[in-house]
């Protein structure tokens, strides 16, 4: 379900405690020496990859709602998922090439590929 995958995601980008806590959301998105935590052991991975949020509105009904479609891009490389599993690609093609709003979240130590092997057992094709 949704929390197991919001897990997956959290412990995936490197900000979830051995424990599987979550003591700092941000941990991962901080460089090493700058951390918000004093939990990290000595001569922890340095937070090379960084980490974007893009968004992209689907639909609005005024007054009510707004949807959008959102992704994480990680090194300039784009992770999102459909009914068909989850992808990745460098042009975002989820957004049409162009997302309407993009975040920057931070820095990990973890890559898109240990994201998408982290993330893929939650989200086959179908779910």
């Amino acid at each position: 379900g949704a929390g197991v995958a919001r897990s997956a995601a959290v412990e995936a980008m490197g900000n979830a405690t051995p424990s599987g806590g979550s003591k700092s959301l941000w941990r991962c998105c901080v460089p090493h020496g700058d951390s918000v935590t004093d939990d990290e052991p000595q001569g922890a991975p340095v937070a090379v990859n960084r980490v974007e949020l893009a968004a992209s509105e689907l639909f609005s009904i005024p007054g009510l709602a707004t949807a959008y479609h959102t992704s994480v891009i990680v090194n300039g490389e784009e992770f999102f998922f459909s009914d068909s599993g989850i992808f990745n690609d460098r042009a975002l093609t989820s957004h049409q090439g162009n997302p309407s709003e993009r975040f920057e979240l931070g820095m990990s130590t973890r890559t898109g590929a240990q994201l998408m092997r982290a993330l893929a057992p939650h989200f086959r094709p179908g779910t």
